[in-house]
């Protein structure tokens, strides 16, 4: 395994590029734009947790520094990594439904912004019980 931050700094360049891109689609209406902005952000981390797993960097998680990594089998990288993108799959695919219902329900922005924030929160916390073997 080779110690690179390479992949995180491209996520972070693309990530903040589609942010800054957002307010220019050409939609007038500020609930939708908050709206798909929070989604791009579940979105974003979801991608970020799953190329975590995908090429092996689980010292990019808050808690694994590089040493632990580097002694644990492909096998225990994969289930503790694993189990991380399944959290965050999960928070997203339900951030999703409740977009798509927040659009055509016409939700308050104050329901558009809080509830998948907490989501997300509650995501991020589950992931604490989530041990290396």
């Amino acid at each position: 395994m080779k110690k690179s931050y390479k992949g995180l700094w491209i996520w972070t360049v693309c990530f903040l590029a589609g942010e800054a891109l957002l307010p220019f689609l050409p939609v007038k209406n500020t609930a939708m734009i908050t709206n798909l902005s929070i989604l791009y952000c579940t979105a974003a981390i979801t991608v970020l947790i799953y190329i975590t797993y995908r090429y092996d960097k689980i010292y990019w998680i808050n808690g694994v520094i590089f040493e632990d990594a580097e002694k644990m089998t492909r096998q225990q990288r994969d289930e503790f990594t694993y189990a991380h993108f399944v959290k965050f799959r999960n928070c997203f695919t339900v951030h999703l439904l409740f977009a798509v219902a927040a659009h055509f329900f016409d939700f308050p922005i104050w329901a558009i912004i809080t509830l998948p924030m907490i989501l997300l929160i509650v995501t991020a916390i589950s992931t604490i019980k989530i041990k290396i073997e």
